[in-house]
């Protein structure tokens, strides 16, 4: 932040999130509810810790993004994960705890299950990488924001 875009009496104005971006939250927010429901389908399934780290994950990514400094950027920068890639895990999700629950044990079912198993984890190294790119979001400004900060603490003597 350079010195004279230094924030007056220590607030800082946040940034007005476009109705797009409030939806897309607002959409981010329904998928992780129907994430914690699908959990509760899934216990005692060999996914179930999984489905609760991708839901703990989403959960910050969400958090994240509604803390965020530059709201519109950040939101709009996630919008595939928003709607692609989580909505697409859920429908895969859903998918498998139905099978699970009905019981189903026809060839087609088994390799689906089998599949939907071997990805999950896939799915939630993903998350984790989506997240923590969502967490430290531009370590170049953040670096420089650090060097002029130092600059005027030393300059003012307190340093």
């Amino acid at each position: 932040m350079r010195k004279d875009n230094m924030p007056k009496n220590n607030k800082v104005n946040p940034t007005r999130r476009t109705n797009d971006n409030i939806e897309l939250l607002q959409r981010l927010k329904g998928l992780i509810m129907e994430l914690k429901a699908i959990y509760e389908k899934t216990m005692g399934t060999n996914i179930q810790k999984e489905v609760m780290e991708i839901s703990k994950t989403t959960q910050k990514i969400l958090q994240c993004l509604i803390d965020g400094n530059d709201d519109n950027n950040e939101v709009s920068k996630h919008r595939l994960f928003i709607e692609y890639y989580l909505p697409e895990l859920v429908g895969i999700l859903k998918q498998y705890a139905t099978i699970k629950e009905l019981n189903i044990a026809g060839e087609s079912a088994t390799k689906s299950v089998a599949r939907i198993e071997s990805f999950i984890p896939k799915a939630r190294s993903a998350f984790s990488r989506i997240l923590e790119d969502v967490a430290i979001r531009d370590s170049v400004s953040t670096e420089a924001d650090i060097q002029i900060m130092i600059g005027e603490l030393e300059r003012n003597g307190f340093l």
